[in-house]
């Protein structure tokens, strides 16, 4: 997928009304809770990649609320080839980056 028709989907009235949907769902993040934070949802994030979740985009099930934070961690973790296909998984990878931080103070 080019880059513009990735801008051009974000940019869309559906993805708008998905994501203001998803924000309700999820007001505080879905990965903070791993952490034992409870940041505001400002960001909605793929759980998994849509192209590898059947290319739907716009997929309620594939969709979560998330802070700024974990996003951009999430999307870093992604790029170094980290995969988790759920919520759940997603928690657990970073409770462990967590856990293996304080153990390092």
């Amino acid at each position: 997928m080019t880059a513009s028709l990735k801008e051009e989907r974000y940019k869309s009235s559906q993805w708008k009304a998905v994501r203001e949907r998803v924000l309700w769902d999820f007001p505080v993040c879905a990965y903070c809770e791993y952490v034992a934070q409870s940041n505001p949802s400002t960001q909605v994030d793929h759980i998994t990649k849509a192209s590898e979740h059947d290319g739907d985009f716009y997929d309620l099930d594939n969709l979560v609320g998330c802070c700024g934070s974990c996003h951009s961690k999430k999307t870093s973790y992604e790029l170094h080839g980290v995969r988790h296909a759920t919520v759940k998984g997603w928690g657990k990878h970073f409770f462990n980056k967590w856990r293996d931080k304080v153990k390092g103070l």
